[in-house]
């Protein structure tokens, strides 16, 4: 449908730019424009706004680049764990969508910093639905 194929596209305008901030330098302000995204996408689905299978179709585009600003958080020294890890958990206690909290884990699981590492079980601990 019209609606459909303009969602579409408006979405991919939005991840474009949140790309773009990212590419640019501004990785932080681009985690919190995909977490609001994200949300707003999850809400807008409950609500009846959008199809699953257009939601799938975003999520698809978006999850990889949720992925890319987590692990690549984990490689630089300018970290901001404690926004990663409130937006992974707002999408989960909002949406019941996990992907971004296992992301999280297992970027700090497979982290090369041992404080990562330490992280990683103690959140395991914390929520042993992760494992």
């Amino acid at each position: 449908s019209a609606r459909r194929l303009f969602y579409l596209s408006l979405s991919q305008l939005q991840i474009r730019k949140m790309i773009e901030n990212f590419q640019e330098g501004d990785k932080l302000e681009a985690w919190i424009q995909v977490v609001e995204f994200y949300r707003n996408l999850l809400k807008e689905w409950k609500d009846g706004y959008v199809d699953v299978e257009t939601t799938e179709k975003i999520i698809s585009k978006v999850r990889p680049f949720c992925k890319l600003i987590i692990e690549d958080n984990m490689r630089n020294e300018n970290e901001f764990l404690h926004a990663l890890w409130s937006g992974s958990l707002r999408v989960a206690s909002e949406h019941g969508d996990v992907y971004l909290l296992l992301t999280y884990w297992e970027a700090m699981f497979f982290s090369l910093k041992f404080h990562h590492q330490q992280k990683a079980d103690k959140l395991l601990q914390e929520m042993p639905q992760l494992g």
